[in-house]
């Protein structure tokens, strides 16, 4: 997915390579992982990796997004994305939309924006 999306404060754009380090040190946090059911912890560099990797070869009707603040949008503030319902409970025809934001981004609204 190369889509770039805009928002008044975000940009929602690729997860590159060059994201890892910054994935890492946001995404190992325990707060994050607790609200994630998918999302390892302790979350290493090696995890990010496999993160990204997975996010380059995704799937049809899927999209992977970083958050991004507009004044820096090389800076990995958080993640987003959707795609078809993989839980064994779920009707596959679904999709399934999800979201994580850097501790430190908290309470500004921007899940909200980067899901509208």
């Amino acid at each position: 997915m190369t889509t770039e999306i805009e928002t008044p404060r975000l940009v929602l754009r690729p997860i590159r390579r060059s994201d890892a380090m910054r994935l890492a040190e946001l995404a190992n946090d325990a707060r994050i992982s607790h609200m994630l059911g998918s999302m390892p912890h302790p979350f290493t560099i090696e995890d990010a990796n496999a993160f990204i990797e997975a996010c380059q070869q995704t799937a049809e009707q899927t999209a992977r997004f970083a958050i991004c603040e507009k004044a820096d949008p090389d800076l990995l503030i958080g993640c987003t994305g959707y795609g078809p319902a993989t839980m064994a409970s779920k009707d596959p025809a679904e999709i399934d939309f999800g979201y994580w934001i850097g501790v430190a981004y908290w309470g500004k609204g921007f899940a909200t924006e980067a899901a509208g």
